[in-house]
């Protein structure tokens, strides 16, 4: 995919995932009603230069175009089905900005500044990754998480993430190669963090930072393409290939020698 051309009004481009399986009407246009409120978010956000949507469905979704045609969105589909990780990459591949965030489509940033507070912190010399904790109803930010015994909004650095909304430096990413797309269900995130943290940079969760996560609601009407058969393959996968950061207890407790 061809970089964007335009000059960002931002040092700061930002990748949004999408995919729907065209089911019904009613819940189609869920999906599509709350990605166009992100969108509308991003642009209407001075932090963000080039905002750039791929479409991951099994064919394009002429409508959700149509949004980012009028609002100023980049849009992208790969004339295929593919993987939310392949997106992410073509993605921030395609962005021309040093900073580059990953948003997914099912979430809503809170406060309104979160992402003026992640990239004040991704401008760092020492930091790799920023990102906001994550609605207390998921088992993710309950576990995965948790910055030792103390919860709250305080800016710390767990053991892993979820890539809901998550700023890179460019140049880190490019050095790590992006995401593992040979990971597709659950370990993508603590292999970047990994990689982030073993040439030096810091990954870090900005406290008074937050976004509301609603994956039941694309799960039911976006129909995921994330299945325990693609969980038990990268389960056996990540531990053959990252066996001294594996746990018996399972993804959830991954050791601290991540840090």
């Amino acid at each position: 995919m061809a970089d964007s051309g335009a000059v960002p009004r931002s040092d700061l481009g930002i990748v949004v995932n999408y995919f729907t399986n065209f089911g019904a009407e009613e819940t189609h246009r869920l999906v599509l009603e709350m990605t166009a409120l992100n969108l509308r978010f991003l642009k209407r956000s001075e932090a963000v230069g080039t905002v750039l949507l791929v479409d991951g469905s099994p064919r394009s979704d002429t409508e959700m175009k149509e949004r980012c045609d009028e609002l100023g969105v980049l849009y992208h589909h790969e004339g295929e089905k593919i993987s939310y990780v392949r997106s992410y990459n073509l993605g921030w591949q395609a962005l021309s900005e040093p900073y580059v965030g990953l948003m997914a489509n099912d979430i809503i940033p809170h406060p309104a500044d979160t992402i003026d507070r992640l990239l004040g912190w991704i401008r760092k010399p020492d930091v790799g990754c920023s990102f906001p904790y994550m609605s207390s109803n998921r088992l993710a930010n309950d576990e995965t998480q948790r910055p030792g015994l103390l919860r709250g909004w305080q800016t710390c650095e767990p053991a892993t993430m979820t890539l809901n909304l998550n700023l890179f430096k460019r140049e880190v990413l490019e050095e790590i190669g992006g995401l593992d797309e040979n990971y597709l269900f659950g370990y993508g995130e603590p292999i970047l963090l990994i990689r982030i943290r073993s040439l030096g940079y810091r990954a870090v969760m900005v406290g008074n930072t937050r976004v509301f996560h609603y994956d039941e609601l694309t799960k039911a009407v976006g129909e995921s393409t994330l299945t325990m058969d693609l969980h038990e393959k990268d389960t056996e996968r990540w531990y053959r290939e990252y066996g001294p950061y594996a746990s018996h207890k399972g993804l959830a407790h991954l050791l601290s020698l991540i840090h």
